[in-house]
């Protein structure tokens, strides 16, 4: 369902900026869980320790990069559905 969207908002505008809007609203919404679970207080906590942070960040620069890729495939029309290899 998510490429179906992908596909069908990206046919006018720069997959980057797109990418960003959707990172923007995912940080949101993310944010509004940890809110209602009441874990907004443990933030301070993750990010004083300092091996978990920098793997916290190196993650989300991969996470990021793979977007970048997918959103840029799905654009031009290169990508594939998956399926089963065998």
């Amino acid at each position: 369902m998510v490429s179906i969207f992908d596909k069908l908002g990206l046919q006018n505008i720069d997959a980057n900026t797109a990418t960003a809007i959707r990172a923007v609203i995912m940080a949101l919404f993310l944010i509004a869980v940890v809110i209602f679970q009441g874990n907004l207080g443990k933030v301070p906590e993750i990010i004083s320790d300092k091996k978990t942070f920098l793997f916290i960040v190196l993650s989300g620069v991969a996470g990021a990069t793979s977007w970048l890729f997918y959103f840029l495939a799905i654009k031009s029309g290169k990508s594939f559905s998956g399926g089963s290899c065998g």
